[in-house]
């Protein structure tokens, strides 16, 4: 018997819902690796200020800055509370040395 053109086939049945299913959960389970690679892997460097043994360096001398790789985690949280900034030449630089105390709360 012929379909009659008022009649439309049911799509769903023909497996696109298997298809979605599959493809959300693909989607879901690349996000959570994403998540756990930048938790856990990806490292960020961040220009941290050298301290010069005990002694304080002498007034008027230049602080000396040394790249320092740094979880992603972390660097966030810096963001955060406003412990580090953008440089002009796109380099990240801590905005406190460790033994500083570290920003409460958001600057702003």
């Amino acid at each position: 018997m012929a379909e009659r053109p008022t009649e439309r086939r049911n799509i769903e049945g023909t497996g696109f819902r298997s298809l979605r299913a599959i493809l959300g959960a693909l989607l879901l389970f690349v996000g959570i690796v994403s998540v756990i690679y930048a938790s856990a892997f990806h490292k960020i460097p961040v220009l941290v200020e050298r301290k010069s043994g005990t002694t304080p360096p002498p007034p008027g001398a230049e602080a000396i800055w040394e790249p320092q790789d740094q979880p992603e985690p972390r660097v966030v949280q810096d963001v955060t509370i406003g412990g580090v900034e953008r440089l002009a030449t796109g380099e990240i630089r801590k905005t406190y040395s460790n033994q500083d105390e570290i920003p409460e709360a958001c600057p702003t």
